[in-house]
């Protein structure tokens, strides 16, 4: 609630996996979100109810994407979700390092047309 400055968990139901979601944007009435350290990582639409408070339902809309192997960050433009593929999130070592920039791939941004 912006006018209020306050934070409402939406209710979910129990067959709903809403955890590690890294971007969330609002899509219409549904929001779109990427899960990031879930396997398989994934884009998934959460379908609200017309209060806007409840998940009612969700669809996985891209997951074991070649393309896609480690999704993070996205923008919305229109009914086109852009995203960074390959966070390299497992590249990180146990000490948290990651390997030599050369030993790295170079960002790749994809566009996912939304339904």
């Amino acid at each position: 609630d912006l006018v209020r400055s306050e934070l409402k968990r939406l209710a979910t139901p129990a067959n709903v996996y809403t955890y590690y979601v890294d971007a969330l944007a609002l899509h219409g009435r549904d929001l779109v979100a990427v899960q990031n350290e879930v396997d398989p990582q994934r884009v998934v639409r959460f379908r609200l109810d017309d209060s806007g408070l409840v998940i009612t339902s969700a669809e996985v809309l891209d997951a074991w994407d070649s393309l896609v192997p480690e999704p993070t960050l996205a923008a919305l433009v229109g009914d086109r979700l852009y995203l960074v593929s390959n966070s390299q999130w497992r590249r990180f070592d146990e000490n948290g390092k990651l390997p030599p920039p050369d030993q790295l791939q170079p960002p790749l941004i994809v566009s996912l047309s939304l339904p």
